[in-house]
């Protein structure tokens, strides 16, 4: 999986290799601290299926917020005032990624 996303940044999103970059020590960074310091406690407290569950729905709403065409989300709303993350702001919004 990680060897893909490279290339789908790349194409869907217009990412170059320091935007990937980012986006790769961002998520390292907060397995690190969710696998390190956060899902011991968690499971103590709130059990394995519930993690499970939440995990699913984390999943989920993520790849729905990968379905829309990068287009729509960097020209119609501004995906940058929406979504303010490391990625976001280290990339721009190709003005035409798919011709029609």
């Amino acid at each position: 999986m990680e060897q893909l996303l490279s290339l789908f940044t790349l194409h869907r999103l217009g990412m170059n290799a320091s935007g990937n970059s980012l986006v790769f020590v961002f998520v390292g960074v907060l397995v690190v601290i969710v696998q390190g310091g956060l899902i011991g406690p968690w499971s103590r407290r709130y059990g394995e299926r519930r993690l499970i569950y939440a995990g699913l729905a984390l999943l989920a709403v993520g790849l729905i917020l990968v379905a829309p065409r990068p287009g729509s989300l960097c020209h119609g709303i501004r995906a940058r005032r929406w979504l303010p993350s490391l990625a976001l702001r280290a990339t721009h919004c190709p003005a035409r990624l798919h011709p029609h």
